[in-house]
């Protein structure tokens, strides 16, 4: 399979739209059933598949909506940390597949 190696930014809209629209459709907002989550704090691990992760941490999504939150008010205009959102997706998968399966 010959797959294009560059992301493009109009595709990622699109994704993250059609994903919105679809959490919109089920209420204004989703339950977290738990606040600590796993987290591989060597980034690199996690295209290394000839070895098991071996750093392993805890991540808390309360905090993570806290900086989420608060980086959505600042009106300087400071972009989103990709790095917060990345632990938000895996968090968000696993609470709609609880809630709607």
């Amino acid at each position: 399979m010959n797959v294009e190696q560059a992301i493009r930014v109009d595709e990622l809209e699109k994704a993250f739209t059609l994903i919105l629209d679809g959490l919109r459709r089920r209420g204004s907002s989703l339950p977290v059933p738990d606040d600590y989550y796993w987290l591989l704090l060597e980034e690199q691990e996690r295209y290394d598949m000839s070895a098991e992760p071996k750093t392993l941490g805890v991540g808390q999504l309360s905090e993570d909506l806290y900086f989420l939150r608060n980086a959505l008010a600042d009106v300087d205009g400071n972009p989103l940390d990709v790095h917060l959102l990345s632990k938000l997706l895996p968090i968000l998968q696993n609470i709609v597949d609880r809630n709607f399966g």
